[in-house]
């Protein structure tokens, strides 16, 4: 209970606000492969994405890749783990598909206008 109270607070709390965005834009995690997976909103702080539970778990810090319309728009982004939770099932398929949470840690201040100029041209108000 204490760590729900936790998260429900901090999703209040955000310092940067999040964006849903337009189809096309995915996340990879290195060294995956592409197409990578549907970010579901982003800000500055950070973004959310569904993913296939491939069966490996996250690290709590790894490197992520952003691609727009399959191709490779940011790299080497450096993300903290925030949450990792299970959200439902493909019933094709019955894979288990998790929604995960990270926050960019050390972003470059390239990087940070990228992530900006990423959200202003594909970011849809309202998170």
């Amino acid at each position: 209970m204490k760590h729900f109270l936790k998260r429900v607070f901090t999703l209040k709390h955000r310092k940067h606000k999040r964006y849903h965005v337009q189809e096309g834009l995915t996340v990879a995690i290195e060294p995956e492969s592409f197409p990578g997976d549907q970010i579901v909103n982003i800000g500055l702080g950070g973004l959310t994405f569904n993913r296939v539970d491939r069966g490996q778990p996250l690290s709590d810090r790894f490197m992520i890749d952003l691609l727009l319309d399959g191709k490779l728009y940011l790299e080497k982004l450096k993300v903290k783990l925030v949450s990792n939770i299970e959200v439902g099932d493909i019933s094709y398929s019955s894979k288990n598909i998790r929604r995960i949470s990270v926050q960019f840690v050390n972003l470059t201040p390239v990087q940070e206008f990228d992530v900006k100029a990423l959200i202003k041209s594909h970011g849809i108000e309202e998170v």
